[in-house]
């Protein structure tokens, strides 16, 4: 899924990929925060500390904090998901418990 705002499509997500969990991930304070106010405990976001914005004091400063933070995208994998086993096991399984938004 690509959206230019895709905290402003948060319906048309959970109506297209209902869940029962969502993650987040994003290098973007903002759009975590902004998705977590609407979601609350449904959604966990992730802020990888690299990009453009990662180290952004404004942004550090302004916006709530991650659910959790990582040095880099690739810190992911010791998280004991994979993207595509979840995307594969979302399509299979009709209780979905889990489902990925996006990354930096």
């Amino acid at each position: 899924m690509i959206y230019v705002h895709k905290e402003q499509m948060l319906a048309a997500i959970k109506e297209q990929y209902p869940a029962k969990h969502y993650v987040m991930v994003d290098d973007k304070l903002r759009i975590l925060a902004a998705m977590k106010a609407q979601w609350k405990n449904e959604l966990t976001t992730i802020f990888p500390r690299q990009g453009h914005y990662a180290h952004d004091i404004k942004q550090l400063l302004t916006y709530r904090k991650a659910d959790t933070s990582i040095d880099s995208i690739s810190d992911l994998l010791n998280y004991g998901f994979s993207y595509k086993e979840d995307l594969i096991e979302y399509n299979l399984n009709p209780n979905k418990t889990l489902f990925y938004i996006g990354a930096c």
